[in-house]
Formats: C-alpha cells, sequence, structure tokens
C-alpha cells in the first residue's frame, strides 16, 4: 500500500533516491552523456516543472520514503484549440524496484490523477513514457490510455562537421511574410502524427493545431525559424529552438520542432540540401547537437533521418484517453 500525496506547489524538495539509477527518457537513454549529469538535468527539470506547473502527485511507503511522482497538467493551449479540458501527463517515475512492485507504484499515482481529472472534468489526457518502463506502460495500459503511436528522439552530431564539396544552399532566419507561406505549404504534411491518428480528435482541428503550432512561433522570441527561399520564394522551413545545457554536458542543442518543404517541388532534392545546409547554418551559431523528434509513423522522416546519420537516442511510447 502507498501512502498519496497530492501538492499544489513546491511543499517540500524532492529526495535524491527518486533518481537512483533511472536511466530513462530523452538524455538518459543517451549512452553519449554522463548519466550523473542526466540524472542531475532531470531532477532540476522535475523542479522548474513543478515551480511553474505546480501540480504533482507524490507515492510515499508506509515509512514515508517517496516511491514515485507524477507530474501534470491542464493545458489551456490544448483546451483553448479542441474546445475541451485538455490534460497532459509529463512525468510519471518510480523508484527502480521490480516491475510488480514499479506498477504497483504507477497504479497508484495514475489513481489520484484519474480522480483530478473526474473533478476538473477533463476530457482528454495525453502522455509520453520511456519505452524501456515497462511496468509503467502496463499501468498507464491498465487505466485506459490507448496506444498511438511510437516517438524517437535523434541527434546529430555537429561539432565534426566537415566543410561540403557542393556550396551549401544560402538559409536565412524567417520574417514575417513567410508565415503564410509556411501555413498553406503545410497542409497535409503531418497526416501521420497523433492527432490524425485519434480517430476521436476532430480531423479538421488536427490540421488547425500545425497551423496554430506555426503561429506561435513567430510570436515567440524563443523559437527561431529557418528559411531557405528557391528561385525568390521561401521553400523550405524548419521552426527551432536553442537549448544551452553547457551546465550538465558543455553542449549546446538545437532543438528541431518541425520542418518542411514545398510539396510541390518536393521531388528535386531541395529538403536534403536544405537540412546539410542547416548543419552549418546551427554550427555558426555556436550550436554542438541537432535534436529532432518525430513519430516512428512516419516512415519517410524515419529513412530521411537515417539518410543523413541521424543517431537515435531514446523512445518513447504515446498514450492517449478519453473520459465520456
Amino acid at each position: 500500500m502507498y501512502k498519496i500525496q497530492f501538492n499544489f506547489g513546491l511543499s517540500e524538495s524532492l529526495p535524491d533516491n527518486l533518481l537512483d539509477g533511472y536511466k530513462m527518457g530523452r538524455y538518459g537513454e543517451d549512452k553519449s552523456l554522463d548519466d550523473i549529469q542526466s540524472a542531475l538535468l532531470l531532477h532540476h527539470t522535475l523542479i522548474d516543472y513543478i515551480k511553474k506547473s505546480g501540480k504533482y502527485i507524490l507515492a510515499k511507503d508506509i515509512t514515508g520514503i517517496v516511491k514515485g511522482i507524477l507530474l501534470f497538467r491542464k493545458s489551456e493551449w490544448d483546451t483553448d484549440h479542441f474546445g475541451y479540458n485538455v490534460g497532459v501527463i509529463d512525468y510519471l517515475i518510480t523508484v527502480q524496484e521490480k516491475d510488480f512492485v514499479k506498477t504497483e507504484i504507477a497504479s497508484t499515482l495514475l489513481n489520484s490523477f484519474d480522480n483530478w481529472s473526474k473533478e476538473q472534468q477533463i476530457k482528454f489526457v495525453s502522455t509520453k513514457i520511456p519505452s524501456l518502463d515497462l511496468a509503467v506502460l502496463h499501468a498507464v495500459e491498465k487505466y485506459g490510455f490507448g496506444y498511438i503511436e511510437n516517438w524517437i528522439y535523434n541527434h546529430y552530431d555537429i561539432r565534426h562537421l566537415k566543410k561540403e564539396e557542393k556550396s551549401l544552399l544560402k538559409i536565412r532566419f524567417g520574417v514575417p511574410s513567410d508565415e503564410e507561406f509556411m501555413i498553406k505549404y503545410s497542409k497535409g504534411a503531418f497526416a501521420t502524427q497523433r492527432f490524425h491518428a485519434d480517430l476521436k480528435i476532430d480531423a479538421n482541428k488536427a490540421d488547425l493545431l500545425y497551423e496554430k503550432w506555426i503561429r506561435t512561433a513567430f510570436l515567440d522570441p524563443n523559437q527561431e525559424i529557418a528559411v531557405y527561399d528557391y528561385e525568390g520564394v521561401p521553400t523550405a522551413f524548419m521552426i527551432y529552438y536553442k537549448h544551452d545545457l553547457s551546465n550538465y554536458f558543455n553542449l549546446k542543442f538545437a532543438m528541431w520542432k518541425m520542418g518542411f518543404v514545398n510539396p510541390a517541388l518536393g521531388q528535386r532534392g531541395i529538403g536534403y540540401k536544405f537540412v546539410r545546409s542547416l548543419f552549418q547554418f546551427h554550427a555558426d551559431q555556436n550550436l554542438d547537437i541537432i535534436d529532432s523528434g518525430l513519430s516512428i509513423r512516419n516512415i519517410p522522416s524515419v529513412n530521411w533521418h537515417n539518410k543523413l546519420n541521424f543517431k537515435i537516442t531514446s523512445t518513447l511510447v504515446t498514450f492517449h484517453k478519453w473520459y465520456s
């Protein structure tokens, strides 16, 4: 049996033992990164998350030792877009025990979250769970979450980039006049993504979601947009942001969020040349690593990343849950 502590705000410091031996997730699974520093990064990330979101649930054993944590939020952004209350579980972590114990801990946390969702009239919840954490995956399925897709993170190390023999494409930063071109070219570009995969989500709402992400990128000072013009017309785009992890790994990351090319020119090799040019573009920004996430359902993109010598560093499983 586990005692639940439902918290709003950082009521206590997170125990160090919670992440002992935990090597999962975006950075924990990357074998090129130091395990201790990865755990420290995750610890600080959880603290920062709590300060911003303020919602987390702790599972403690009868002696008061923390055995698991679930961090969650109501997504106002998605709620506004879809027209019904949307919840997100961003982290569900248990201490490293035998699988049946981990499943029990995760189930206890999910039961408490389930009660909160019903009280808040949440209709839809999404989460991504590390695929290595099989015990937690089983607990998520037990509580009515349905499998949607596998998500992978890829890295490309640009620190040792060699100059190409062929001239690189000239890349510039996005300007407001690019926005409508991006909206136009994005139509149908993300049909394999999770919002289209879930048949309970209105297809038109799913399409408009990507349009909203593009418009948000132009308004967010933390996001940048790289653009290539072909014959004077904006043709290829990449939305990204910089993530400075120098304090942990002495590395600075370019975090790719969304990229696409004018579909009418998709067979001319522009996309490949554009990305190769982005490598040097980011190197000139004094960045070290490109981090790119994608759905494994998007086979062309998976193959494209493979052709460009990206390395898969982490895999997660996306789940959706609906409340009637």
